[in-house]
């Protein structure tokens, strides 16, 4: 028995996401169908949702977290900034 699904989503996503499905080869119904059966299956959403950037949630909090221990160790004198790409090499392989 089949059941109707109502949703609200702007005339632009729509309109991209039905010429995503097309290019594909599926209807908007299918490709919505599919992504269900997909959430049934893995029990969840079946992609990583990621930010702006592309990162996870967490890859972006560990690589702003490093860049804040970066900035310090820079600021205290223990790492010098390298004046070529060459020399940044250099420093990185030593370590």
């Amino acid at each position: 028995m089949s059941s109707t699904v109502q949703l609200r989503v702007d005339k632009k996503t729509k309109q991209a996401v039905a010429g995503i499905f097309q290019s594909l080869g599926l209807d908007l119904s299918t490709g919505v169908k599919i992504f269900f059966q997909q959430v049934l299956r893995y029990k969840g959403i079946p992609f990583p949702l990621v930010t702006e950037n592309g990162f996870t949630e967490e890859e972006e909090a560990e690589i702003i977290a490093e860049s804040k221990r970066t900035m310090s160790a820079y600021r205290s004198g223990k790492l010098v900034a390298a004046k070529s790409w060459q020399e940044a090499k250099k420093q990185i392989l030593v370590r």
